[in-house]
């Protein structure tokens, strides 16, 4: 049962990553597409209406956009989307709407590193 469990999640998992009509999975890509990129602390989430939440987040790190030190951003519950969670860090790509999808390439941080140092280059290479 479990094995089958597994299957269904990965199976899943994988229609919605596929689902994403623009999903970039380079980091460049995404940085490139988006208007706004940030690693932040979500700091309030709460329910909106149905399956529409919203968040507050104070910016930890700016690499591209307007200068922040906190903002807003909106999610759905569905597939596409990220629920967050207060006083956890997440990489927000946003294309003007503050909208958290992981077809943008927001996701929450896994202190990969890697990726920090490359949205740094991405940045100095843009400014």
């Amino acid at each position: 049962m479990k094995i089958l469990f597994l299957f269904s999640a990965i199976f899943l998992s994988s229609m919605s990553y596929g689902m994403c009509n623009d999903y970039h999975e380079k980091t460049e890509d995404l940085f490139n597409l988006a208007t706004d990129v940030y690693l932040a602390e979500v700091v309030s989430a709460e329910q909106v209406e149905g399956i529409n939440y919203k968040s507050s987040f104070k910016v930890i790190e700016q690499y591209k956009g307007e200068a922040s030190s906190d903002g807003s951003a909106k999610y759905q519950r569905e597939p596409h989307s990220i629920l967050l969670t207060p006083g956890k860090q997440y990489l927000f790509f946003f294309r003007g709407d503050n909208f958290v999808s992981v077809c943008t390439g927001s996701r929450i941080f896994d202190d990969r590193m890697d990726v920090i140092h490359e949205l740094r280059a991405l940045a100095k290479q843009q400014a």
